[in-house]
């Protein structure tokens, strides 16, 4: 052995360039080696270079004589170990290493989702532990799968692109920060481009391993942090904010399939069509640029190969991931298959669980960063209730089911609205006002119903000693803040919500600069227990609001309370009527907006041949149905000369129930909220 070592530093003399040869790979000429220094040092040098020739800690450098011992680098020198030809040997294991494939897979970087595929990040969000495994975990996965089917939906085209799992099309993001894409819901006018959407999708995962990222146990870095910091601390936060995206990406990967995946798209039926607008009520997802109408035709995708694209009616999408490239051929795969024995060709081939990136932030900047975003939907629901009624009784008490996600949540943060919706069309001429109650003891929360009557039509429909059964949909919504970033944001804006307390003048002061796609969710609540004289369900007082809106901009609301009892209106000097009572008030931005005049429909009216009650027609239009939670609001040119009243809704119908003249035309604003998940 000394022999040789003697030959290597007497004869070889000073290399320039040394060929590394990592495993059966090509070897790569390397020109900024010392071969004087030791192993340890050329490892130091090494980790920190390109991934060609980088050494990951699991890695052995391999001598004349064979593998060489991590604590014998510091006594060996690069050149007695240099072999044919100046070559340096390095050997890896046979099994994936953690360290390298989340550095492979830039696991530790963020995401962003873009319409030509995922984009991984340039600049740190998060650091893992020193030992990784305590925030890694690797599984074999190994397993074959193939998906086919036709799209018609481009939000779900988007996810498959960026790679999304099968069964979890919908995912959750918040809007405000993103910019690959949008979750849109409630009323949404689809006029995408104005062109057809359909195509064909064939996709195959060749899984190798499976890995999860602890999220609880990461640590951001600190230049995140600091901007982060700096951009709660501008005039601009939520501009800044998504700077912030932009640079460190929307998502963190905390569950990844790894391994190869082969992804086709066949778009077809893509002709112009004409402008067709429809009213779409459940939550879809709009992608941010034009997806269909302008392919790229090239993808500049991180990770991943394009294969073929066009700009032509009928183009064909073909991506694959992992593998080694130079053994791809679209029409025999075979020899690009077996190359995914080799794991350093492995890529991400699906994002099984994705995190919103501020989630790893300490509690504190994630509470300044919820707030500076805004209230939220947090939670919809229609509950079908049979509203049981004897002749002398006018109140009913629905308790609401607060979801256990939302247990933490104090209510009394929050606003809840509800709307009675009548989905047989029975009882059509019976209107119920409502009104939140909210118990503070325990934190929950129940909507009063009231039938509306007239004294002298309260025994109509009902026989002697008999109870009356209503059957009705109650919809309500619970606004608020959000505890975490995970929830199903939509295309509508919650621009300004707050209490107001009722005082003598029944007008208030609402909002400056109100604008016609602008919906309004209002709600009288009380809190209880508290010092009152009136009991939420044993009161004969009913209240409600109505607006107008002066100069076209400023917003005003008009509150009034009913007597049930004497069957008198008060719209001022309502000191001790309700010191426990208040009004919740919500605005809501609308893209297209839902503020529109609906007429009189005489026919049924006869029918019923109830003055009181009006039905409004809104048939045609196909506003809203009853599978939603629809809110609507009326509005009137001038107060106090308004006639106050109470709103129900029937499919196709509005069923008012007016307190003073009935008008021909009656101008409403509507919101329909999408059903949260059960």
């Amino acid at each position: 052995m000394d022999i040789v070592r003697n030959f290597a530093k007497n004869v070889l003399g000073p290399v320039n360039k040394i060929s590394i040869h990592i495993d059966n790979k090509t070897p790569v000429t390397y020109d900024k080696l010392d071969p004087q220094s030791t192993l340890k040092e050329v490892r130091e040098k090494l980790s920190n270079s390109e991934e060609q020739i980088r050494i990951y800690e699991y890695m052995n450098f391999v001598g004349p004589y064979g593998i060489i011992l991590r604590n014998q680098e510091n006594y060996e020198l690069l050149r007695e170990n240099l072999q044919d030809g100046y070559i340096l040997k390095i050997e890896r294991p046979i099994d994936p290493n953690i360290n390298e494939t989340t550095h492979r897979c830039k696991l530790n970087y963020g995401i962003r989702m873009t319409e030509d595929g995922p984009k991984n990040l340039n600049e740190m969000a998060f650091e893992f532990p020193k030992d990784i495994t305590q925030s890694v975990k690797m599984r074999k996965f190994c397993a074959e799968h193939e998906f086919k089917g036709t799209c018609t939906s481009k939000h779900e085209n988007f996810l498959r692109k960026n790679l999304v799992a099968e069964g979890k099309i919908s995912i959750a993001t918040p809007s405000d920060l993103s910019f690959g894409f949008i979750i849109s819901g409630g009323n949404q006018t689809d006029d995408t481009y104005n062109t057809q959407f359909s195509s064909e999708y064939n996709i195959r995962l060749f899984s190798k391993y499976e890995v999860e990222i602890d999220i609880k146990k990461v640590q951001p870095t600190e230049i995140f942090i600091q901007e982060v910091n700096s951009a709660l601390e501008s005039d601009n936060t939520i501009n800044e904010l998504k700077k912030v995206c932009e640079k460190f990406g929307e998502y963190i990967a905390s569950k990844v399939k790894i391994g190869g995946r082969l992804h086709k798209i066949e778009y077809y039926n893509m002709s112009s069509m004409s402008r067709q607008i429809s009213t779409k009520k459940s939550v879809s997802m709009n992608i941010g640029s034009n997806l269909v109408g302008s392919m790229k035709s090239c993808y500049n995708i991180v990770n991943g190969h394009n294969v073929s694209s066009s700009t032509s009616n009928g183009e064909t999408y073909t991506h694959f991931y992992g593998g080694d490239e130079n053994k791809f051929k679209e029409d025999n795969i075979a020899l690009w298959q077996d190359s995914l024995d080799d794991y350093t060709t492995w890529q991400v081939i699906e994002y099984t669980d994705l995190t919103p990136i501020f989630e790893i932030l300490n509690l504190e900047l994630r509470r300044r960063i919820l707030e500076a975003m805004g209230q939220k939907v947090l939670y919809s629901k229609i509950d079908s209730v049979d509203v049981v009624m004897s002749l002398s009784k006018f109140s009913y008490e629905h308790e609401l089911s607060i979801p256990s996600k939302l247990s933490h949540i104090d209510l009394k943060e929050c606003q809840i609205f509800a709307s009675v919706m009548n989905a047989t069309n029975k009882n059509k001429s019976k209107v119920f006002s409502t009104r939140i109650i909210l118990y503070t003891s325990n934190n929950s929360a129940s909507v009063v119903l009231h039938r509306i009557h007239k004294r002298s039509k309260k025994s109509k429909g009902f026989k002697k000693n008999n109870d009356k059964v209503f059957s009705l949909q109650i919809g309500w919504v619970i606004i608020g803040i959000p505890s975490d970033f995970k929830y199903e944001d939509c295309n509508f804006r919650i621009i300004d919500s707050k209490e107001y307390a009722p005082h003598n003048d029944h007008q208030i002061n609402i909002y400056d600069q109100f604008q016609k796609n602008y919906s309004i969710l209002v709600a009288c609540t009380q809190q209880a227990p508290k010092q009152s004289t009136i009991h939420p369900t044993d009161s004969m007082l009913v209240t409600d609001v109505h607006f107008s809106c002066l100069n076209d901009s400023q917003l005003k609301a008009c509150f009034f309370i009913y007597d049930l009892e004497t069957e008198k209106l008060h719209k001022e000097n309502f000191e001790g009527k309700f010191n426990d009572l208040f009004i919740h008030c919500s605005i809501i931005s609308i893209t297209q907006g839902n503020y529109l005049k609906l007429n009189r429909e005489k026919k049924i009216l006869d029918r019923f041949n109830n003055k009181s009650t009006v039905f409004y027609n809104a048939h045609k239009k196909s506003l809203w149905t009853c599978h939603e939670p629809t809110f609507v609001s009326l509005f009137h040119e001038n107060c106090p000369d308004c006639s106050a009243g109470f709103v129900n809704l029937a499919p196709n119908y509005l069923i008012f129930n007016s307190l003073g003249n009935v008008h021909e035309c009656l101008q409403i604003s509507y919101f329909s909220a999408p059903l949260s998940p059960i």
